[in-house]
């Protein structure tokens, strides 16, 4: 509980690119990509994203995405293992505003992306993306007005057919 845990590194920051709302996953190799909300910025904005080639120990400075835009807030970040490749999953309201809920998907560790594709036309806003043991895809995600809490299946051939 703890015992084993470390700090790490901090991410240099300039005063155009400040990241907050982070999320972070391991790629393939063992390095660890982080992901954020740009922390001052109108949006619509591309999130930004720093590597660690050493656990978190140490950071890259932030880069912008190769993400599409989309408005300023937090999104899921995780991944699958799907026919030998490892992919990145993606979650966020791609707008206008927090609405539109989508799912997108990358087979080179983020340098680029899929298509979005829709999961809810709805009002949405924070995600968050579990991935099972048999591989089944949840995405869990902030709805409506008063505000619910929303899990949907989703499917990753099925994400892919809509390419």
């Amino acid at each position: 509980h703890g015992k084993t845990w470390h700090s790490g590194g901090y991410v240099p920051q300039s005063d155009s690119l400040q990241g907050n709302e982070s999320r972070i996953v391991e790629l393939a190799n063992g390095d660890v990509l982080m992901d954020a909300r740009p922390g001052n910025s109108a949006s619509p904005k591309k999130r930004i994203v720093s590597l660690s080639k050493d656990k978190g120990i140490s950071w890259s400075a932030f880069a912008e995405s190769a993400q599409t835009a989309f408005t300023t807030v937090d999104a899921g970040l995780n991944k699958i293992q799907k026919y030998k490749t490892t992919y990145l999953l993606s979650t966020f309201p791609s707008g206008p505003g927090r609405n539109n809920m989508v799912i997108s998907i990358s087979k080179d560790n983020g340098k680029s992306w899929s298509k979005a594709v829709p999961i809810s036309s709805d009002v949405a806003n924070y995600s968050d993306i579990a991935v099972s043991k048999d591989r089944t895809i949840l995405v869990l995600y902030g709805k409506g007005k008063p505000k619910q809490v929303v899990a949907a299946l989703v499917d990753f051939d099925w994400i892919q057919q809509q390419q």
